[in-house]
């Protein structure tokens, strides 16, 4: 006996539950990495909208679907190892991140970077093999629902919940649900979103700030014969925890307009002062007064620490321009 159609709505709807807990649950468990490895230094000065941070949620969104993907082949009668091993990396790296980053704060950009690009660089290798093998098994399941032309829709039909139109149809078809849910709906409920936040995060990025630096020939007539005092950042351009320091640096400058001057300087294109002040041979925030070095710090400070430990030595007021 056909059954009815709230019958069928009823089990559409507990499928699609099957299929998006464990698609949520992958998710869940990356956000809580996120959240303990933003700590970070490198990784707070991130906002939600810039190019590596849109990165990171696309990758976290490709893993959702190939668990979502492996959950629809087992119920389609079909095997995929890909979204098991997904939510099982997931779940083993929110485990073993509090041994290997107890304290993200202290750890070095590099390990950490690499941690979390081994738990997303698994989800950017999954999940086309996944789709793929979802692919391939839904062509075959089509051939095989076109050959048997059922009035009622099969019980792997779990994705016409977004369109209950296609459900109530007299004749709704597998593979016209399906295809109209993967090649128009998918890409629409992705697509858009995306370019949005694209568009968003381009309206709002601010360009970035010429920064004044120094060469060996500079460093005597800008830091040495200055008569307000000068920090210096000396850093590596092929450093990014040193990106950090950068905005600290440059935070410090707005903070203190007029009451010191701030300069960068390559270590790697300035061999001649390095070898006149070895304590820059580190990337660091220095600062000169009178022609010496009085003051430096050596790793990642927030601008208002550097500012509190070198107020003795700046002028009381701004200097007339």
């Amino acid at each position: 006996m056909p059954e009815s159609l709230p019958d069928t709505n009823h089990r559409i709807w507990d499928m699609v539950l099957n299929l998006v807990h464990p698609a949520a649950l992958y998710v869940l468990f990356q956000l809580l990495m996120m959240d303990h490895l933003g700590k970070a230094p490198h990784l707070a000065a991130l906002g939600p909208l810039e190019p590596i941070s849109l990165g990171i949620y696309l990758l976290q969104f490709l893993g959702a679907w190939a668990v979502f993907y492996t959950v629809l082949l087992r119920d389609m009668g079909f095997g995929s190892p890909f979204g098991t091993i997904l939510l099982l990396g997931a779940l083993a790296g929110l485990v073993g991140q509090y041994f290997v980053f107890p304290d993200p704060r202290l750890a070095a950009p590099l390990p950490i970077n690499l941690y979390l690009g081994g738990q997303l660089g698994l989800a950017a290798l999954l999940w086309p093999l996944t789709w793929r093998l979802w692919h391939r098994r839904r062509l075959e399941w089509e051939s095989r629902e076109a050959a048997t032309t059922s009035p009622h829709p099969p019980t792997n039909l779990a994705i016409v919940w977004l369109s209950p139109t296609l459900v109530e149809a007299a004749d709704p078809g597998a593979s016209a649900a399906n295809a109209w849910f993967y090649d128009t709906w998918i890409w629409i409920a992705v697509l858009v979103p995306t370019v949005l936040a694209i568009l968003l995060a381009g309206m709002k990025k601010k360009r970035a700030p010429v920064l004044p630096h120094l060469t060996d020939s500079s460093f005597d007539p800008e830091v040495l014969e200055s008569e307000l005092p000068v920090v210096v950042h000396a850093y590596h351009s092929w450093s990014i925890g040193d990106r950090v320091i950068e905005n600290q640096v440059l935070r410090l400058a707005a903070a203190t307009q007029g009451r010191l001057r701030p300069y960068w300087l390559d270590l790697d294109k300035c061999p001649d002062t390095v070898a006149r002040f070895p304590t820059l041979q580190e990337k660091s925030v220095a600062l000169f007064s009178r022609g010496k070095l009085v003051w430096q710090s050596l790793g990642v400070q927030d601008h208002l620490t550097i500012l509190r430990e070198i107020d003795p030595f700046l002028p009381k007021t701004a200097a007339l321009s």
